[in-house]
């Protein structure tokens, strides 16, 4: 049974079974953690809290954002009606100056 896993093992790592031995298991983990795809659980639990953090920092900024769209969207038809307002004043013309 453990020469199975132990097979099973290589065929996933893709490394020969021979290498898996004690040694080479426990040289394989120290190269795994070293190369970051073998990491302690605390680890894991920490960065999907982050990662979690994140995702709601990124819907609370989504929100903001249509929030804030909308805003500019009311602010930039109030500048319209008032343009058009400014626009349809009668014109002062130049001689009408008084010197």
């Amino acid at each position: 049974m453990i020469a199975a896993a132990i097979e099973g093992a290589a065929g996933v790592l893709g490394v020969p079974a021979s290498v898996l031995t004690v040694g080479g298991l426990l040289g394989l983990a120290v190269l795994l953690v070293l190369t970051g795809r073998l990491v302690p659980r605390r680890t894991l639990v920490d960065k999907i809290a982050e990662a979690e953090r994140w995702r709601e920092a990124y819907e609370h900024a989504e929100e903001a954002r249509a929030e804030q769209a909308e805003q500019i969207g009311e602010l930039v038809e109030l500048a319209r009606t008032t343009h058009a307002a400014i626009a349809s004043l009668p014109r002062r013309r130049s001689d009408d100056v008084a010197t």
